[in-house]
């Protein structure tokens, strides 16, 4: 069983046995320390990680406020070059709510800040991530066409 609330119920979803987290590409560098530390029984980390990240991603409310922040997130690590949504949009990032990701942000680095998914480490894995999930992606929709055409075929003996 896999999580994918985006690291906000990541403590307590481990404790019920997930064997695996699905997080967004914008917070790989607070939960890939925070997994570490859950898999290690490292409480102490856990308990300085997951506070500011459930707190982070509760600013993400609905799916434009989750594009806002995690877009805003991924430019601050250099993943893309501006924080552009194509419209519509029903959310933009408001200027006291940057300020507060950005504190939360800050207090995530600090958090996992000598794990080895640190700033440098986690910016070259965001582009290999990125260009994985591009091929992903790629591969994933032709399978799905092939697949459905098999599957319409099949059915209609075409």
């Amino acid at each position: 069983m896999l999580e994918g609330s985006g690291g906000i119920a990541l403590v307590k979803s481990h404790a019920r046995g997930v064997v695996g987290t699905m997080p967004g590409a914008d917070l790989i560098e607070a939960i890939v320390p925070l997994w570490r530390a859950l898999q290690t029984g490292d409480e102490r980390t856990v308990n300085r990680i997951s506070p500011p990240l459930s707190a982070l991603v509760s600013l993400q409310t609905g799916l434009d406020g989750f594009l806002a922040v995690e877009k805003y997130l991924l430019a601050k690590q250099r993943v893309f070059e501006n924080t552009v949504i194509r419209g519509p949009v029903g959310y933009v990032l408001d200027e006291d709510t940057r300020r507060e990701v950005d504190r939360l942000w800050e207090l995530l680095r600090e958090a996992g800040g000598n794990a080895e998914c640190g700033v440098r480490n986690a910016e070259f894995g965001m582009k290999r991530f990125f260009t994985f999930y591009s091929a992903f992606r790629i591969s994933h929709s032709a399978f799905v066409c092939y697949a459905s055409r098999g599957y319409w075929n099949l059915r209609h003996g075409g």
